[in-house]
Order: C-alpha cells, then sequence, then structure tokens
C-alpha cells in the first residue's frame, strides 16, 4: 500500500501522512514504486528530526504530464522539505530543472535521493540458486550513470542536497551488496525494488539530511 493514513485532515487523493505525531514541519517524499519502498525509512528519519512526513499519491516520477498536478501538492501541503527519489533512468531532466524553480521560489529545500543500483535479475532467485556468486548492478553502466550526473548537478546548481546512495550498497562500481551478511535477509524483493531491510540502509543518510536542514 503506498499510502498509511493517520491524520484525516493529512489525507487526500493527493497526498497522505506517514505520521501520527504532530510538528510544525512537513517532509514531502515525491516518486514512482521506488519512493514507495523506502516510504517507512523517509518517515522514521522524518519523524526523527521534527518532520511530518507525507508521501506524493502520484506513483509516478516527475514528468510534464504530472508537473501540474505535484505542483499544486507542494502548494497545498507547503513542506519546509521535498524529497525526490526514483528509478534510474525515469527522470525528466526538463521537468526537475522546472520545479527546482519553483521551489527555490517558494523558499523550499529540495533533494534527490539517488536511484539504488540495480540488476538485470531478482536477487532472492539469484541467492537462491547461486548465493556465492558476485552481483553487478547494471545501473552503473551507459544513460543512467550520465542521468546521475546532469541530476547532481542540476541540484547543486540551485543550492539543494544530492544524496548518495552508491556507496551505501556498493564497495565499488562493480561490486555491490544486495543481502544482510549474518541475516542473509536481502535487500531487494526483486531486481530494483529495496526491502525493508535494504531500505533501513538508508535511515543515516536520511536522517543526516534532515538534521542539516533544521
Amino acid at each position: 500500500y503506498r499510502v498509511v493514513v493517520f491524520k484525516p485532515f493529512l489525507s487526500t487523493p493527493d497526498y497522505c501522512s506517514l505520521s501520527n505525531r504532530d510538528f510544525n514541519r512537513k517532509a514531502l517524499l515525491i516518486g514512482n514504486s521506488h519512493a514507495d519502498a523506502i516510504k517507512s525509512v523517509f518517515a522514521d528519519a522524518a519523524r526523527a528530526e521534527g518532520y511530518i512526513p507525507i508521501i506524493a499519491q502520484e506513483n509516478m516520477n516527475l514528468d510534464p504530464h504530472n508537473f501540474q498536478t505535484l505542483v499544486n501538492v507542494i502548494s497545498e501541503v507547503n513542506p519546509s522539505i521535498v524529497l525526490f527519489h526514483s528509478r534510474g533512468g525515469t527522470y525528466d531532466l526538463s521537468s526537475m530543472e522546472k520545479m527546482f524553480v519553483f521551489l527555490s521560489v517558494r523558499g523550499i529545500r529540495g533533494s534527490i535521493l539517488e536511484s539504488v543500483p540495480e540488476y538485470t535479475d531478482s536477487i532472492p532467485k539469484r541467492l537462491l540458486t547461486e548465493p556465492e556468486s558476485s552481483f553487478t548492478p547494471i545501473s552503473e553502466f551507459g544513460g543512467v550513470t550520465n542521468e546521475r550526473s546532469k541530476l547532481e548537478f542540476l541540484t547543486h546548481k540551485y543550492g539543494f542536497v544530492y544524496i548518495t546512495s552508491k556507496d551505501v550498497f556498493c564497495r565499488n562500481n562493480y561490486v555491490c551488496l544486495v543481502a544482510d551478511s549474518n541475516s542473509l535477509k536481502p535487500y531487494y524483493f526483486d531486481s530494483n525494488h529495496l526491502t525493508l531491510t535494504g531500505a533501513a540502509l538508508l535511515y543515516e543518510k536520511l536522517d543526516s539530511f534532515f538534521a542539516s536542514s533544521n
């Protein structure tokens, strides 16, 4: 489920609160199913630093078709922070720059959480059939790498924050961690979506980001 309704007054067809605690500030998460996969750790980190975590109902990355819908959501929620997170290769750079201009004018802090590494095959299946194999992500090559560098440049251009995720999962460019070494719980439930175990690894990054925004 994309949302859990705690506060009716913070629940609409377009967005929903992920907390039943009251704070003065709000943090809004926008993105596709990859945002959905990290919503719990996003909510935990936001609450820890005094933000009401909210997720947009729009289950797609920002693009020209949903741009105005998401602008309307931001205007209604009036968050202090907007965090974008989606699958690599799905970003529309023109729409993202327009959104950063909008956030800058509104005095809202924007951030992109880097797309997580992804793989050709299902990670749980590979762990069962080839537990000793190394895992090389496909998202480190070609267009996604180019997209990542452009998003990082764009984020810094507007004085916003680009939060890396690759360094959480990868020891180098070619071999990445896909399961807990002790419990063997996978970090992915398919080839590209994080499990709760995998998403939890991003807590420190997100907490530091929210803390630095105080």
